[in-house]
């Protein structure tokens, strides 16, 4: 990824945005991570399984147990984010 990017891999950061399946085919479709109702994109360098995101950052929502079954991966320049 950092050599076709042309950077060295200490000056990327790598994160992580969980989401649903509605919100990936939005991700999917406009390229873009767009931010809640409050304006507001959470994103984690932490990877989880599915179960371990719905629990630890949707605080097992009942009734939204898809919450957490896709990530976005971005990468940018370190500082950049």
């Amino acid at each position: 990824m950092a050599a076709a990017m042309g950077e060295a891999p200490e000056e990327i950061e790598v994160f992580i945005h969980y989401t649903d399946s509605e919100g990936a085919k939005g991700i999917q479709q406009s390229g873009r991570i767009k931010a809640n109702e409050r304006g507001h994109v959470y994103i984690t360098r932490f990877v989880m399984s599915a179960e371990q995101a719905h629990q630890n950052l949707f605080l097992g929502l009942p009734n939204r147990s898809e919450l957490g079954t896709f990530m976005a991966v971005v990468s940018a320049k370190k500082g950049r984010i």
